[in-house]
């Protein structure tokens, strides 16, 4: 990861976290920070961090319109999640907790937005490690048990640790935690079983879920407002895979794992998460394999794919309509991204001349959405200039 205006790279590996000097010509490795700051802290330590209790009712609309972060050192944002802003491409669905409510990648590692700092969760272990690229330091924030997950909010101000065993959620202020690694808020949220949390775009929420579909909460989000805590829960009728936020914060996609009937494959749901609105369950005849969504939150593209039936499409969702319109694809999907400036999705595809298919976004004639064009072979090549008969 490099960071704008810096002069040093940071890559991951299972020795530690290896800093590259990009002003050195060839780049070289300048540093390697440890992963983990101690090994002699146990679960059994903890921290003596006051636990906030959560599950009192929140606001009587279900707004998270409440203030910034508990502890924080800035202002909440209103940027748009990394993932989503500018021209959006697909984004990744994470891998599944394990069984026992872990992650399945070791270790998890978050860097601050500004380069300073980064946070590392490792697998069974009761802590948090803060590395300061500044100063070479690391320290160790202990935890009443160990997360199952780690996210930063987007201007990095603070982070929040999920406790599945305690159904807690920590609290971290950046830098403050740094100097004063017990200086966590500790948030319960009752009996809610979850082992994931992603940080709002706006940095007010925390959207909570579990991917283990052994326990009944795995087809709920339970959405944590930070300030005043409070949390409400949304049930989605299915297991839940990946959730992504939109930008604005006010609505959410949501990934299912689903028991595969004939003709659903996958299902995904259009969720309102800033007002206590119904949510839309979509049943698809292949698994959602990508997703992207507007800068301007209010249209999401899903790729579905499913290559033993041969049934490919691209899905165009509507917020805060919740509507959705479906388009055959014709090969299969590899990708999927929004064209924010020319107001199209797309679908690229796997094809031996080349494919892709746009669906319109906002029609100039204020027709209805989705409308789909596609791009194949001789018609793709015969637009490539490289300039050089010019």
């Amino acid at each position: 990861m490099a960071f704008a205006g810096e002069d040093y790279a940071y890559v991951v590996t299972e020795d530690g976290i290896s800093q590259i000097d990009l002003s050195s010509q060839p780049p070289v490795t300048s540093s390697l920070f440890p992963l983990t700051a101690s090994t002699t802290l146990t679960q059994s330590e903890g921290t003596d961090a006051e636990i906030i209790d959560a599950t009192s009712p929140g606001p009587a609309d279900g707004s998270t319109d409440a203030g910034g972060a508990l502890q924080g050192d800035g202002a909440p944002s209103d940027a748009a999640h990394p993932a989503m802003g500018g021209d959006a491409e697909s984004v990744l669905v994470l891998p599944p907790e394990d069984e026992d409510g872990g992650s399945a990648t070791t270790p998890d590692v978050s860097f601050t937005p500004d380069g300073n700092y980064a946070l590392i969760r490792q697998d069974g272990l009761a802590f948090i490690t803060v590395v300061s690229f500044a100063t070479g330091a690391l320290t160790a924030v202990p935890l009443p048990s160990a997360p199952t997950d780690l996210d930063l909010s987007p201007t990095g101000d603070f982070a929040v640790a999920v406790l599945r065993d305690t159904s807690t959620v920590a609290v971290l202020p950046i830098p403050g935690v740094v100097t004063n690694p017990s200086s966590v808020t500790m948030i319960s949220i009752g009996n809610e079983v979850v082992g994931r949390g992603i940080v709002t775009p706006d940095g007010k929420s925390v959207l909570l879920f579990t991917t283990v579909t052994t326990v009944p909460d795995s087809q709920d989000l339970t959405v944590l407002t930070l300030s005043p805590p409070s949390i409400r829960t949304i049930a989605l009728h299915e297991s839940v895979l990946a959730v992504f936020p939109t930008p604005d914060s006010k609505n959410a996609v949501v990934l299912h794992d689903v028991t595969p009937t004939a003709g659903v494959l996958g299902a995904y749901s259009l969720v309102p998460i800033a007002s206590n609105l119904p949510v839309q369950l979509v049943s698809t005849p292949a698994e959602p394999t990508a997703v992207a969504i507007s800068p301007e939150s209010d249209r999401v593209v899903i790729a579905l794919r499913d290559d033993p039936t041969q049934t490919y499409a691209l899905d165009l969702g509507l917020f805060p309509s919740l509507q959705y319109i479906r388009q055959a694809l014709a090969s299969p999907p590899t990708a999927a991204g929004i064209v924010a400036g020319a107001g199209q999705g797309y679908a690229a595809q796997s094809y031996d001349e080349g494919r892709i298919t746009f669906v319109e976004l906002y029609p100039p004639d204020g027709g209805t959405p989705g409308q789909a064009l596609t791009i194949t072979g001789f018609d793709l090549g015969a637009r490539i200039v490289d300039g050089r008969d010019e």
